[in-house]
């Protein structure tokens, strides 16, 4: 996310996603989000590009404050939650984030996030079957094979759930005298 990548991802969409095909890793830092991240989104949207926002399940500004996300996600940001996230390889606060993001049906993709097969290893089967005892085999098969198969071809996700919560606030605000007759 520096600035010259930015600007040369908008220029050069396929060198920056997956398999060229328009999808863009987003990765924020452990702590803090970077100032104008939502002007960024929309630029690179701009350009083509859509971007998924990788483990932010594990970022402690989203931990405890996930509702920021909520801005990103109306726009078309896509989510990707880490598998070890899942089954509480990252910690409880990163596991009832994950937990939530999914329950409210704000994750799209479940990824490795492996770094190799010792100390950081790919923990999708324990991932999957989680997902799928907690939320069904559908969903299981949704979010670790085939949105992630769609987005590895460049292909729309297709129906997703409807997000909870995040459109809800965008109501107006019912006055007093609508509350008074239940309109």
């Amino acid at each position: 996310m520096t600035y010259d990548n930015i600007e040369d991802a908008k220029v050069n969409p396929a060198k920056y996603s997956i398999n060229g095909n328009g999808y863009l890793l987003v990765e924020l830092p452990d702590e803090g989000i970077p100032v104008g991240l939502t002007e960024t989104f929309y630029q690179l949207q701009l350009a083509g590009l859509t971007p998924i926002l990788t483990h932010p399940e594990r970022n402690a500004t989203l931990q405890r404050n996930p509702d920021r996300m909520k801005n990103w996600i109306r726009g078309g940001l896509l989510v990707q939650v880490t598998a070890g996230s899942v089954i509480g390889r990252f910690g409880r606060l990163a596991q009832a984030l994950a937990s939530r993001m999914l329950a409210d049906h704000w994750v799209h993709i479940i990824a490795t996030d492996a770094h190799n097969v010792s100390s950081r290893p790919p923990k999708m089967r324990q991932a999957t079957d989680a997902i799928e005892e907690m939320y069904g085999a559908e969903t299981a098969r949704r979010l670790c094979i085939e949105n992630p198969r769609r987005i590895f071809y460049g292909k729309p996700l297709g129906e997703q759930p409807e997000p909870i919560g995040i459109y809800g606030d965008l109501q107006p605000k019912k006055s007093w005298f609508d509350k008074l007759l239940r309109r």
